[in-house]
C-alpha cells in the first residue's frame, strides 16, 4: 500500500474515532431536569419541613425546607416513581413522574398521619 493510501486510511480512522467519542459523550452532556416537590399534611395543609423526597430508581433525594418544598436537581430525563417520607405519616408514592431535559417537574404530596408497615 502506498503512502497516500495509508495517510487516507489513517485520516478516516481518526474521523471514525472522533465521531464515536462524540456520540458516547453526547448522552452524558444531555441537559438534566429537576423535580420540585411540595409536601403538606393532607388534613390541615400544613407544610411538612424536613420530609424526605426520593426518586426510587436513582436514590437521588432532598429534604423539604421550612415551607415544605424540596428540589432534586440534575435528574436524567426519564420517568420515575417519587416517594415522600415523614415521621408519623404514611409514605406517599407518585408513579410515572416524567422529567424532561432542562425542565422542572412539579409534584405535590398530601401526607396522611399513620404508621407504615415494616
Amino acid at each position: 500500500m502506498n503512502k497516500i493510501a495509508r495517510s487516507f486510511l489513517a485520516a478516516i480512522g481518526a474521523s471514525i474515532i472522533v465521531v464515536c467519542v462524540t456520540l458516547a459523550f453526547s448522552k452524558a452532556l444531555e441537559e438534566k431536569g429537576r423535580i420540585h416537590a411540595t409536601v403538606v399534611d393532607a388534613i390541615t395543609g400544613r407544610q411538612l419541613s424536613h420530609a424526605s423526597v426520593q426518586i426510587i430508581e436513582t436514590a437521588q433525594h432532598a429534604l423539604t425546607n421550612d415551607s415544605g418544598f424540596a428540589t432534586i436537581n440534575r435528574v436524567t430525563p426519564g420517568t420515575y416513581s417519587v416517594v415522600a417520607k415523614y415521621n408519623g405519616y404514611l409514605h406517599d408514592t407518585i408513579k410515572n413522574v416524567t422529567v424532561l431535559s432542562a425542565k422542572t417537574t412539579e409534584v405535590s404530596f398530601r401526607m396522611s398521619v399513620g404508621t407504615n408497615p415494616i
